[in-house]
């Protein structure tokens, strides 16, 4: 009987787990079998190092089952594996046989790897490497100009192409339908101008999806730079439900007929006129599109009738700029005429588009500092821990020791044993324990010159459109490690307000931006020592560390024992109490200053408030919180210029002011306006969208200050890393409205 139920009970245990194989999905036992068939970075293979890019990875998916991980490694800026990482659910790929994964990296080194490898619950489906010198198109440099041009531009790529593009290190990119825009507003960051130009179908890029459109104006309004060339035949792009209807300098009403655009010829002081012709030969008309309540300034207008019609404007939208023709630079009539290779350099670049940059102060400096760009100057600064208790070791002193040393394990050490203990063979006690002595004295002397203590040093610059609540943040911090240590930094941002959001606070929002935080390296532009194009390599750990999923946080970044990385923060959000300004200006000459008042709405003191607007420069000193100034005939004022002098020439600072941060942020915000490099041997383009010359027009001012509270909180896992004594400068940046009166007086 019991041999019989144990037979049963077999056959019902075999029975039940047939059944279960047969009624289990058919994904459990399908393997998924995803192949890498291409990697494309940045815009159709153009990138720079230094910088965030879109990586488009292909695959080729085969099975079903649960989600992939794609992990993206590439060198930092210090030659150290960074990796970001990106999920792609099952359904993305259950439904195709192909899918592309869009991710975002910053690569540092020209001459390291990129290594994609894609895996499933730690199994691996797929690997590839690439060789980043061997590409297509090799890295560019920190320091190049990328434009990108929607569509094919054969116009601008041909006027690009003598002599200016060489001059100015410039890359011009056409992208085609077929090509892929980044979804997020950071994939543009090392783009320096987009160009958009009418009737051309890859604009399709940007109108399907709607998105591209959407990410393209979010990326202007942080800094980003746009012209825009809109003609007849495109106009349904400017309506108000086209695709680039916010990027408009107004509300589009009708196209006006021109016989002649002398304003443009004048413009670029053209020896022949531009002229449109049909295919016989005969003159026609030019077709402009006309808008009112235009938005910006008018740079450029001709008579049509009764009416002004624009043809070039310039506005502002959030902290970027967008320079709209409103002609097509891509039309037959500008493929024929011997003045569209100046107007092009002049949209482009302004009117210093023909001159050739100074290059041989820049290498001098490179010699003599290490660096040629500000940011290099701004790291620099950053490094310097002396006042924390870190000294600097002279190269006398480490050569001294050296000999010292040398001298103690080879003569000293026979010396002793031949006089005072007569057995040569002692040297096999005698030897080691020299090594051992002097290398721990060596460690403690550079303990008692170095320190024990985590130490980091921070520099913040805040930017506040106070139109519309849009913030624009970036902190740098240099974190000096006193043990070899790998860190898992993130950080949190908060604006010393006496106000703080309401809880409907989200209907206040009128900047359109969205809170993100981008945590990253800082990478040091140039070929000096440390640089990224650099040749000089170091050797660093094979095993990298991690973005977060938001890149908003770094897990396991090494840092050597009493050395020192720079890492770069950046915050994009909105606030709708910082500072209430109420000011306007008279249209009259006669009176060209700003009157009006200023109320700080933080929680901090504002020290060394400056205002800036048409050229004039309005010293208003300390504002405390809730205090408000008033600005009148009282306020003494200078002009920009001249109040820029007072930084005096770059060559005669001292290594006290080079290391003031203040004063680099200073020299970063109104870089043009200062003269540029004719004014200073360095560059400002690794942190060129800081430079707010372009914001200094006639509806506009900027007030600039000082803070002494920090923003950015610096964390390493849950202990914060920041404190009060780690800000060494907090510059805050204000742009405020100016209302145009007429005919009234303040």
């Amino acid at each position: 009987m019991i041999g019989r139920m144990h037979v049963f009970i077999k056959k019902g245990w075999l029975k039940a787990m047939m059944l279960c194989v047969l009624l289990l999905p058919a994904t459990v036992g399908a393997e998924v079998v995803a192949t890498i068939t291409d990697v494309s970075l940045g815009f159709s293979g153009h990138y720079k190092i230094g910088y965030w890019i879109p990586v488009f990875v292909s695959l080729d998916c085969q099975g079903r089952g649960e989600a992939i991980t794609i992990d993206l490694t590439v060198p930092d800026g210090d030659g150290v594996p960074s990796t970001t990482t990106a999920v792609l659910s099952a359904k993305d790929y259950s439904t195709a046989t192909s899918a592309v994964v869009e991710l975002y990296c910053k690569i540092g080194r020209s001459d390291g790897d990129l290594l994609v490898v894609v895996h499933q619950n730690g199994r691996e489906l797929s690997r590839k490497r690439l060789h980043l010198e061997k590409l297509e198109y090799p890295p560019l440099p920190s320091d190049a100009q990328l434009l990108l041009a929607i569509g094919e531009t054969p116009n601008i790529l041909h006027a690009l192409s003598e002599g200016t593009r060489e001059e100015r290190n410039v890359t011009l990119v056409q992208m085609t339908a077929s090509d892929r825009l980044p979804s997020k507003w950071y994939g543009y960051d090392s783009v320096d101008q987009v160009i958009i130009c009418g009737s051309r179908k890859a604009i399709s890029l940007l109108t399907d999806p709607q998105k591209s459109a959407d990410t393209l104006l979010e990326w202007i309004r942080i800094g980003g730079k746009l012209l825009l060339s809109i003609g007849p035949g495109a106009e349904h792009l400017l309506k108000q439900d086209g695709a680039l209807a916010a990027l408009a300098p107004g509300r589009f009403v009708e196209l006006a007929t021109l016989q002649q655009i002398d304003a443009i010829e004048t413009f670029i002081k053209a020896n022949n006129p531009l002229i449109k012709e049909d295919k016989r030969g005969h003159a026609q008309d030019f077709s402009i599109p006309v808008f009112d309540s235009l938005r910006g300034e008018v740079l450029l207008a001709a008579p049509s009738g009764s009416q002004v019609v624009p043809l070039l404007i310039r506005q502002t939208l959030g902290f970027g700029q967008v320079t709209f023709i409103t002609l097509d630079l891509e039309q037959p009539e500008f493929t024929l005429w011997d003045g569209t290779r100046k107007l092009i350099n002049r949209l482009l670049f302004g009117p210093v588009a023909n001159r050739q940059l100074p290059r041989d102060q820049s290498g001098n400096e490179l010699a003599h500092t290490g660096y040629d760009d500000l940011s290099g100057q701004l790291r620099a600064a950053l490094d310097r821990f002396e006042k924390q208790g870190v000294r600097f070791i002279p190269f006398e002193v480490l050569f001294l020791l050296g000999v010292v040393y040398l001298l103690l394990i080879a003569p000293g050490d026979y010396l002793f044993l031949k006089r005072f203990i007569g057995r040569m063979h002692a040297t096999w006690i005698t030897f080691p324990l020299l090594i051992v002595l002097t290398s721990t004295g060596i460690y403690f002397f550079a303990d008692a010159m170095k320190g024990s203590r985590r130490l980091i040093n921070q520099a913040e610059l805040i930017d506040i459109d106070v139109a519309t609540g849009q913030i624009r943040a970036a902190c740098w911090c240099s974190i000096f490690s006193p043990q070899t240590e790998r860190y898992n930094l993130s950080t949190d941002w908060k604006l010393p307000t006496a106000h703080p959001k309401k809880e409907t606070g989200q209907e206040q929002n009128k900047s359109g931006m969205s809170e993100k935080i981008l945590l990253s390296w800082l990478g040091l532009p140039g070929t000096g020592l440390g640089g990224m194009e650099s040749p000089i390599t170091t050797p660093q750990p094979e095993i990298g560390y991690q973005y977060g999923p938001d890149l908003a946080s770094i897990h396991g970044v090494p840092i050597h024992i009493w050395s020192t990385k720079c890492f770069t923060a950046e915050h994009q959000g909105w606030c709708d109490k910082s500072l209430q300004a109420d000011l306007s200006v008279r249209e009259s000459s006669l009176d060209p200053l700003i009157h009006g008042t200023i109320t700080n709405l933080l929680s901090t003191t504002l020290e060394n408030g400056v205002l800036f607007h048409d050229g004039w420069v309005y010293p208003l000193g300390t504002i405390k919180p809730m205090q408000t100034v008033t600005l009148g005939n009282d306020i003494p004022v200078r002009t920009v210029r001249n109040y820029l002098t007072r930084l005096g020439p770059w060559s005669m600072e001292t290594e006290s002011e080079r290391n003031d941060i203040f004063r680099t942020f200073e020299r970063m915000t109104f870089y043009h306006a200062a003269g540029g490099r004719s004014g200073i041997p360095l560059k400002n383009t690794y942190l060129h969208h800081m430079d707010m010359t372009p914001l200094l027009t006639a509806h506009r001012a900027i007030l600039i200050g000082s803070i002494g509270a920090e923003t950015f909180h610096i964390l390493n896992d849950a202990d914060a890393l920041s404190y009060p004594q780690a800000l060494k400068s907090g510059m805050i940046r204000f742009v405020l409205p100016v209302q145009q009166l007429r005919n009234a007086k303040p």
